[in-house]
């Protein structure tokens, strides 16, 4: 069951989605950090899930470039968009060649 908490930061993300994708594309960092002074992780997930319910998971990925986003909301966004593992350039990954 989700908390009233997370409801309510949900539901005024919701109502004004229009800012929050604006203030998202403009500077992604300050707004997820307001979002965890203001709330914490409840208000974080909150916010993530207002942004990709309203189909804006570009927004999303492109706030995990900004250098300002604080390294527990940089780890929530990662799990959130790419799960437990972490993303690893093509260049890196193991080739196997079948003999």
């Amino acid at each position: 069951m989700l908390s009233q908490v997370y409801e309510s930061k949900y539901a005024g993300f919701c109502d004004h989605i229009g800012y929050v994708l604006q203030s998202m594309s403009e500077e992604a960092g300050s707004t997820l950090n307001s979002a965890a002074k203001s709330g914490g992780p409840v208000a974080v997930q909150a916010l993530l899930d207002a942004v990709m319910d309203a189909g804006h998971r570009a927004v999303l990925v492109q706030a995990l470039n900004s250098p300002s986003v604080s390294g527990w909301v940089r780890e929530k966004l990662e799990v959130f968009l790419y799960g437990d593992r972490k993303q690893v350039p093509a260049l890196f990954h193991r080739v196997r060649t079948i003999h």
